[in-house]
């Protein structure tokens, strides 16, 4: 049970549910899930280990937030991080990995033009499943492993920056490079075009990120379409109904 409360509080975390920096009531989580609050306590206490939630002493667990000085340092370890990884598993990536990032590029493609949130929120997941494969191919179990929580954060940070869709989306052009270079073995090419690809994200995520009139917006997506909770904004999280179904 608090496996699958774990998975449904950390698809929550990167899907916004939970606005940056908002307070986690246990109680009210466990009231809302329709179970005891030992499931959610232990769930919480996971994913802080994990370092996707944050505690802050005699006041709190709180969801996590995003700004310049984490994002720049998270994309100098992505970068960091692909590059070995593209390196060392441009011999090693099987031909079922290399068959895998061809089928999320072109559902990527497919999501791109979508002005739906949540279409938008299926074109990051994916973008970042392609990223875990480079990582994935180069055979490491520990780097897959760090790269993991990182990857968390960088979706988070994505997400929350949907607005900016249209420049956003430009990667899945850069990533039919990034497939043909690891099908034909073209360590060169590979390293190039990753290299650019990652170099622009870089830059484009930190000038939005920057932008005084973004940075002054709320980063929560567009309200849903169900009726809100009259529960106080840091305490709500989502009608009792929908999370149940979900658990």
């Amino acid at each position: 049970m608090s496996e699958q409360i774990n998975d449904l509080l950390l698809e929550w975390i990167i899907s916004t549910r939970f606005k940056p920096g908002q307070r986690l009531n246990e109680t009210l989580l466990a009231e809302e899930l329709g179970v005891s609050r030992t499931p959610v306590r232990e769930a919480l206490r996971s994913l802080v280990a994990r370092g996707y939630l944050t505690v802050i002493p005699r006041r709190g667990i709180y969801a996590p937030q995003v700004d310049v000085s984490r994002l720049e340092e998270a994309l100098d370890l992505r970068y960091l991080m692909e590059m070995y990884a593209a390196e060392r598993g441009i011999e090693s990536a099987t031909r079922e990995q290399m068959q895998k990032m061809g089928v999320l590029v072109q559902e990527c493609e497919s999501l791109a033009a979508s002005r739906d949130w949540h279409q938008y929120n299926q074109y990051v997941r994916r973008d970042c499943d392609i990223h875990r494969l480079i990582i994935e191919a180069a055979g490491n179990g520990l780097l897959i492993e760090f790269y993991e929580r990182l990857a968390v954060f960088l979706q988070i940070a994505r997400v929350r920056l949907f607005e900016h869709r249209p420049i956003m989306t430009k990667g899945h052009e850069e990533h039919k490079l990034i497939v043909r270079a690891y099908e034909t073995r073209d360590r060169a090419q590979l390293l190039d075009e990753l290299g650019r690809h990652l170099t622009r994200s870089r830059r484009e995520l930190i000038e939005i990120m920057k932008d005084t009139s973004f940075s002054s917006r709320s980063y929560a997506p567009p309200p849903q379409q169900h009726q809100q909770s009259t529960q106080r904004p840091e305490q709500s999280y989502s009608q009792a109904n929908v999370a149940r179904r979900s658990v």
